[in-house]
């Protein structure tokens, strides 16, 4: 089986982190695959190319100039041609939308669509026309949460049956409970004084200051 995943990148953040590790799985378990990224010349990626190939899986870019850009269209559907793929898998708006359209272009038989968030841009009437257009050429949608799997219902008015949810896999580190005991003594807590934390990127979209209001209160 051979599977081409697309997605748009302008650094390396969930999403893509998600990809570096479910790709290389994907490739134990005997599975071919390749990396499309849409890359924006203005933001080149080089190191996530870097780094999924260092990985084993093989990562080439496609130039995306514009959010409407003409020419993706065909440039994907020529890539999707040369590869023939069994699957292909869109992640993120801009690999769903020209994704999806080259699919039917280049005759891929079928086609995945993961869902990473609950963007607020989906809740427009125009958007959730075009986007129940083009979600119809993916057989599966994958929800990376129950919430992000009711928002696609909810907010973007898509089919319940044609969504599953799977959360992200992360990869088990032996040292993990050793580095949690040492970062608590080099924060100087006790092991019965509770902690709390916050990871993630510093956008509104992750809500950080509703948390710093809930840490307070706490």
């Amino acid at each position: 089986m051979f599977v081409t995943h697309i997605i748009k990148a302008t650094g390396i953040s969930g999403a893509e982190k998600h990809l570096l590790t479910l790709l290389p799985g994907l490739v134990d378990e005997g599975i071919d695959v390749c990396l499309l990224i849409l890359e924006d010349p203005a933001q080149p990626v080089p190191h996530f190319v870097e780094r999924a190939e260092a990985l084993g899986v093989p990562a080439k870019t496609v130039p995306i100039l514009h959010h409407i850009d003409s020419g993706l269209l065909p440039r994907l559907r020529w890539h999707l041609e040369a590869q023939r793929p069994d699957i292909l898998h869109t992640h993120l708006f801009h690999a769903d939308t020209y994704g999806l359209l080259a699919k039917g272009l280049a005759g891929v038989p079928y086609a995945v669509s993961s869902r990473h968030n609950d963007d607020r841009f989906r809740s427009n009437r125009a958007f959730k026309v075009f986007n129940r257009y083009v979600s119809g050429s993916a057989d599966r949608l994958i929800a990376i949460s129950d919430h992000i799997a009711r928002f696609t219902v909810e907010v973007e008015g898509l089919p319940a049956q044609r969504i599953v949810t799977i959360p992200y896999g992360l990869a088990p580190t032996a040292s993990a409970s050793s580095l949690r005991v040492q970062q608590r003594t080099d924060w100087g807590y006790d092991d019965e004084t509770p902690v709390i934390g916050f990871f993630g990127r510093l956008v509104e979209q992750k809500g950080v200051d509703v948390l710093l209001q809930a840490f307070a209160e706490v």
